[in-house]
């Protein structure tokens, strides 16, 4: 079996992908899509067919009739039971005669989006007309329905399912049954002869508004009524909770669905001592809190989440960030926004980042994601996101080292996350420059530009000198700058970077909102300080992020840097995964052996256990496996046990390991070839 050795056991030490081509959604789901139909939003529905197991569909199922629960607190759901009570009375009145359910039926649609109708007048039995139906429904004005309207249900041929008639496209001929005893009918003489049966439905025939205009040429009120009536579900129900659900899902329970709350949020790339960390904001448009020992308390958790172009995961995290407040903050805080605030170090690459923040509390979440391009570490002329700031704060000299968000050197930036500026504000720039080589000294000038969205016209601009000094601090900061006498509207603010000649080297644009009354733009913040870089916690960091992005070999050299720092257990037990990977077995063993003596670390055994299969030294491959597997079972060791056994000349203890592997996973087809091989050798 050399040259094959032993891949099967490697399953449970990788992750496999795959992919959706061909994908047929399971009946019990195409039916459930087929049931919501008239209330699932488009984007519903394309998330929906997103997901890959039952189990995420279960989870957005039940996501999904949580969010239209009227009253969560309540152990019912009165918006299901009244949506099934729709679907039994649907099938009932409308399944004699169709093809399908009669809540697949176009009458069906109609009859759940907008439950029954006040009445419902059937013409079925009137010489010269098709079957039809009237039915005449009270609007939801809220909804941008009109007070009252009709809808008109006919069965062209006489036969077949009742289908939906439309008045701008058809017109009341196309309710008539042909006669050859007569001529045509044109549509002011369809409408007269539907009038002498009912002038209710002659009327509806030509328009769905009752009192509308009625002449020989249809209403195009009646086109303007459907297609309202066809985006009810996006303007009736709150679909924020899909739009990041494929991000969020397995970190929300069910009891949240509810409760999705809208945020702001802002995030930029800044380098400190030659690395890239990403600073980011949140600002939750909603904050509750509740009532403990005098304070006002609410506890959030934090998900961070960050995928490479590949969709491969290279970092998350979770921290809880509890909030509490005295009575007398709570009071004064007033319409004033809360900002999350923090940053960490991202190694080189294009990323989507996914943010989730959880009030534990009350059940409430909020979430985003964005894609971020961090390049590599000034390998080029380029500017950083202009940072807009509305106040800045001198920090106290021991902290100018210390990693902090939106923080350089001596000075604090309050900013918010809106690109909003409130009437009478004056703002301030805060950017990074970064040169190329040989423009470190070079004199260059910092242009910036305020633009109308609307035309591009310039509304006012300033122009700075840039020393070459100022290139080595941490960011180039303008200072304020006032807005007065500008009107309010949506804005760019162009900043570019220019030589000593006025030509353009980088630019960067932020859209900003004017607007024309004032609001407490600066935030309360909560935030924390960090170690200067580059200390042991934004090293184990960017160690993690390089050795799940298969950078190994970095991996390495920033484990170096960490063990220098501290002897730390994550270091040593990454650095065996990556010269494991590398196929370095023996310094895998070498880096390793004292983590698993002094701790008896599981992860580490089993890299052990790997590292001395391919080193071909199976006792003491089998060493490591018999611990283990006395802690506990796993596919992956009782395979590779029955590897190491063979290899030993033991086919019996061989025997048993398989066997006990495919009697937990018996579709194992690389364990059953080996269970053969085994057995073979017993004989």
């Amino acid at each position: 079996m050399k040259g094959k050795k032993a891949n099967f056991f490697l399953a449970g030490l990788t992750f496999c992908f795959f992919s959706g081509a061909g994908f047929t959604l399971p009946p019990k789901y195409e039916e459930w899509l087929a049931l919501v139909k008239p209330i699932i939003t488009s984007l519903e529905r394309e998330v929906f067919l997103q997901l890959r197991t039952d189990q995420e569909r279960d989870k957005f199922i039940a996501f999904f009739w949580k969010q239209r629960d009227p009253r969560p607190d309540t152990r019912e759901n009165e918006f299901y039971q009244e949506y099934m009570a729709r679907v039994e009375e649907a099938d009932r009145l409308f399944s004699p005669g169709s093809s399908v359910r009669g809540s697949l039926t176009e009458r069906g649609y109609y009859y759940l989006l907008l439950g029954p109708p006040l009445e419902r007048q059937l013409f079925t039995t009137h010489s010269g007309l098709w079957p039809l139906e009237l039915w005449f429904y009270r609007g939801d004005e809220s909804s941008g329905l009109p007070p009252y309207f009709y809808l008109i249900f006919y069965q062209p041929q006489g036969q077949g399912d009742f289908r939906l008639y439309y008045p701008g496209i058809e017109g009341p001929e196309k309710l008539l049954i042909p006669s050859l005893a007569r001529q045509p009918f044109d549509r002011e003489a369809a409408y007269n002869f539907i009038r002498k049966i009912s002038s209710e439905l002659a009327a509806a025939s030509l328009s769905f508004i009752p009192g509308a205009q009625l002449s020989s040429a249809t209403s195009l009120s009646s086109e303007t009524l459907l297609a309202s009536l066809r985006s009810l579900p996006e303007k009736k129900f709150n679909e924020a909770y899909a739009r990041h659900f494929l991000d969020y899902q397995g970190w929300v329970e069910v009891d949240y669905a509810d409760r999705y709350i809208e945020n702001n949020f802002r995030a930029m790339v800044f380098f400190h001592q030659g690395q890239a960390f990403l600073h980011w904001a949140c600002e939750p448009e909603v904050m509750s809190f509740a009532e403990e020992n005098g304070q006002a308390t609410a506890i959030y958790e934090l998900f961070l989440k960050i995928e490479d172009k590949k969709k491969q995961v290279i970092w998350e995290k979770s921290e809880e960030i509890p909030v509490r407040l005295t009575r007398e903050e709570f009071e004064s805080q007033g319409k004033r926004i809360f900002s999350f605030q923090d940053l960490f170090p991202l190694i080189p690459g294009h990323y989507r980042i996914h943010f989730l923040l959880k009030n534990k509390t009350i059940k409430e979440f909020t979430s985003a994601s964005i894609e971020v391009e961090v390049p590599e570490a000034k390998d080029k002329p380029a500017l950083s996101q202009p940072l807009i700031y509305y106040a800045r704060e001198e920090r106290p000299q021991s902290q100018h080292s210390l990693l902090q968000a939106f923080s350089f050197g001596q000075w604090l930036y309050r900013l918010n996350a809106r690109s909003e500026i409130p009437a009478g504000a004056r703002i301030g720039l805060a950017i990074q420059l970064w040169p190329g080589a040989g423009q470190e000294n070079q004199v260059s000038w910092l242009a910036i530009n305020l633009k109308r969205a609307s035309d591009e016209s310039v509304a006012r601009s300033w122009e700075r000198k840039i020393s070459g000094l100022e290139l080595k601090e941490p960011i180039v900061d303008t200072g304020f700058f006032s807005l007065d006498g500008l009107k309010p509207d949506y804005y760019f603010l162009e900043v570019s970077w220019l030589d000593e000649n006025r030509q353009k080297i980088a630019s960067q644009r932020e859209k900003i909102i004017l607007l024309d009354r004032p609001y407490p733009p600066i935030p309360r913040v909560m935030s924390r300080l960090h170690p200067a870089f580059p200390a042991p916690e934004s090293l184990q960091i960017l160690a993690s992020q390089y050795f799940l992005s298969g950078q190994y070999e970095q991996t390495l050299r920033l484990g170096q840097k960490i063990l220098g720092l501290k002897d730390d257990p994550e270091t040593r037990l990454l650095m065996g995964k990556s010269l494991f990977a590398l196929k370095k077995y023996a310094e895998s063993a070498q880096i390793l052996q004292p983590l698993y003596e002094a701790s008896q670390n599981r992860e580490a055994g089993k890299v052990l256990a790997l590292d001395f299969y391919y080193l071909e030294k199976w006792p003491e491959a089998v060493a490591y496996l018999e611990k283990l597997l006395q802690e506990g079972t796993e596919l992956s060791l009782l395979n590779l046990a029955a590897e190491c056994y063979l290899k030993l000349d033991f086919p019996a203890k061989a025997l048993l390991m398989i066997e006990k592997s495919l009697k937990l996973e018996p579709n194992q087809p690389q364990a059953r070839k080996l269970e053969e091989i085994i057995k073979a050798r017993l004989k």
